[in-house]
C-alpha cells in the first residue's frame, strides 16, 4: 500500500493558478475523495500525481520518495477517465488485457490475470463482446478492470459515476468500494457530488478555487464544517447567526440567537467576549435531518432543552422524507422528519435542536 503525500503543490494555466500551495496527505490503503465545485483544480491535481501534469512548484510523494522527475509509465498508476474510452474494435478481453501487452505481456499469458479481474467487477462471461454490446455500467465496469489489471500502487478516478443514471451510479459506488478494499490499493477518487464523497471515503478534501477549504473524514467534514460555504457545500443545512454565551464547564457552552438561547455541546470555538468586551458573533450550524419536529400541543416539549415553538411555511412531501420550512419568530428553519405524518402550512409545531448536533464558527469565516 501506498501513501501519498503533495507538499506546497501549485499549478496554473494561462488565466492564472488553478491549484496553490496545496498541502495533502493520502494514507496508504485508503479511498479518498477529492470534492468541489467545477473548476475547482479536482481533475488538475489528479493528473499531477499520474505525471499528466507536472507541478510548478512543490513535490509530490509516494512513500516518502517524490514522484515528480518519474514518467508516468513508470509510477504503477491506474487511472479511470470520465470518459472511459474504450477501444471499439477490441472485445472486453483485449480492452482489459491492453495494460499487459503495452508491458510486452502476450494475450495468452494474459488471459489467466483478465479473468480474474473481470470476475472481480463481476464480468465474467463477457470476455468476447465489444462495447457496443455493453451497457454504460458494464463499459464502466471495464474501465475499472483495465485500470487495475497492472496491479498497480495508486488507483486515479476522475468522475467515474458522473455518465450513469442512478441506480447503476448506486450498483457501480458498491462495487468500486468492494474492489478498493479487496485489493487495498490506495485509491484517490474526484466527484462534484457530495453524497458520492460522503459514502465513498475514508478521508476526503473540499476545494475551492484551487485552494484547501478542509480535509478530514466524511463525518468531520459533514457534522463540524469549518466554514459556512463548506457547510453549504456539503448539503442542505441551516445556518443560524448567534452571539457566544456563558460556558457550562468544559462539555458545553450557550449560544444566544433570534429565537432564545441553545446549548451546544462541545469546547466552545471563541470565548464569550472580544477584546473590547464585545460578545463574539458567531454563524451556527445544524443540518434539516438533526432537528426533530413534533406538534405544539399542550404540555409538548416541556422539559426538552434546546425546544422552540414555530409555524410551518411550506410542507413537501418527498417518498418517505417530508421537508419542511418553519418560521421560528422571523428565522425560516429548514428541517427533513422521516415520518408518515406531514404538518400542513399554518400549523404551529415545536422543534428541537439537539446540543450535539450543533456546531459553531466565527461569523467572518
Amino acid at each position: 500500500m501506498t501513501e501519498i503525500v503533495l507538499r506546497d503543490v501549485t499549478r496554473g494555466y494561462d488565466a492564472g493558478p488553478v491549484v496553490k500551495d496545496l498541502n495533502l496527505h493520502v494514507p496508504a490503503g485508503q479511498m479518498f475523495g477529492l470534492l468541489g465545485p467545477s473548476g475547482c483544480g479536482k481533475t488538475t491535481i489528479l493528473r499531477m500525481i499520474a505525471g499528466l501534469l507536472d507541478p510548478e512548484a512543490g513535490d509530490i510523494l509516494f512513500d516518502g520518495t517524490s514522484v515528480v522527475p518519474v514518467p508516468p509509465e513508470k509510477r504503477r498508476i491506474g487511472m479511470v477517465f470520465q470518459q472511459h474510452v474504450l477501444f471499439p474494435h477490441m472485445t472486453v478481453e483485449e480492452n482489459v488485457a491492453f495494460g499487459l501487452r503495452m508491458q510486452g505481456i502476450s494475450l495468452r499469458t494474459a488471459r489467466p490475470r483478465v479473468e480474474e479481474v473481470l470476475e472481480l467487477v463481476q464480468l465474467r462471461g463477457f470476455n468476447r463482446r465489444f462495447p457496443k454490446q455493453l451497457s454504460g455500467g458494464q463499459q464502466q465496469r471495464v474501465a475499472l478492470a483495465r485500470a487495475v489489471v497492472t496491479d498497480p500502487v495508486v488507483l486515479l478516478l476522475d468522475e467515474p459515476l458522473s455518465n450513469l443514471d442512478a441506480r447503476l451510479r448506486d450498483d457501480m459506488r458498491r462495487l468500486i468500494r468492494d474492489v478498493q478494499r479487496r485489493l487495498a490499493i490506495t485509491t484517490i477518487f474526484v466527484t462534484h457530488d457530495q453524497s458520492e464523497a460522503i459514502e465513498l471515503s475514508d478521508r476526503m478534501a473540499v476545494l475551492f478555487d484551487g485552494v484547501l477549504a478542509q480535509e478530514g473524514t466524511p463525518g468531520e467534514v459533514y457534522g463540524r464544517p469549518v466554514n459556512a460555504r463548506v457547510a453549504r457545500f456539503l448539503g442542505s443545512t441551516n445556518l443560524i447567526p448567534a452571539d457566544a454565551g456563558e460556558t457550562d464547564g468544559l462539555e458545553s457552552f450557550f449560544v444566544e440567537t433570534s429565537f432564545g438561547t441553545l446549548r451546544v455541546q462541545g469546547a466552545p470555538v471563541i470565548t464569550r467576549h472580544s477584546a473590547g468586551g464585545r460578545a463574539d458573533t458567531l454563524t451556527m450550524s445544524v443540518r434539516c435531518e438533526h432537528i426533530a419536529i413534533d406538534t405544539a400541543g399542550p404540555g409538548t416539549g416541556a422539559g426538552r432543552e434546546n425546544t422552540v415553538r414555530g409555524r410551518v411555511q411550506e410542507s413537501v412531501f418527498k417518498g418517505g422524507l417530508v421537508f419542511y420550512r418553519v418560521d421560528v419568530n422571523g428565522t425560516i428553519v429548514k428541517v427533513i422528519d422521516r415520518s408518515d405524518r406531514q404538518f400542513v402550512p399554518g400549523a404551529e409545531v415545536i422543534l428541537q435542536f439537539p446540543p450535539q448536533h450543533l456546531w459553531t464558527m466565527r461569523r467572518d469565516e
